[in-house]
């Protein structure tokens, strides 16, 4: 049960990780 827990933060982690990555990109350009 934790490992799943453990699973899904670092799945969201990782998409808005990417979220960030796309929202700068754009305001920079």
């Amino acid at each position: 049960m934790i490992l799943c827990m453990f699973s899904w933060y670092g799945f969201g982690y990782q998409n808005f990780a990417v979220a960030v990555l796309k929202y700068n990109q754009r305001t920079h350009f």
